[in-house]
């Protein structure tokens, strides 16, 4: 087990999330990490093979204050980085009887 706890769906609660994505150069990574991981607003930020290869996601309160942070990282790191919010969203619901 990993975790256990409580799944909050942030559009519920009037709340805005999206994936992003950027390419970052290698010798970049670790300074890029850094900025979005400093903003308590992101939730994951991990580095994938292949192009994009920078991966994160935000949740804010706002779509005004999710588009600014997705802008100041851009601005500050001087890359373009690509909003993709969720269409569509799937859920799939899995209990466990762990008694």
């Amino acid at each position: 087990i990993r975790r256990s706890g409580a799944t909050i769906d942030p559009h519920r609660i009037g709340w805005h999330s999206t994936l992003c994505a950027a390419e970052v150069p290698h010798a970049r990574v670790d300074e890029f990490a850094a900025l979005v991981g400093g903003y308590d607003e992101v939730t994951h930020n991990y580095l994938r093979e292949g192009h994009p290869n920078c991966w994160f996601t935000v949740i804010a309160p706002s779509e005004d204050r999710l588009h600014r942070i997705i802008s100041e990282i851009g601005r500050k790191l001087g890359i373009e980085i690509e909003n993709l919010p969720a269409r569509k969203i799937f859920k799939i619901r899995v209990a466990f009887d762990i008694s």
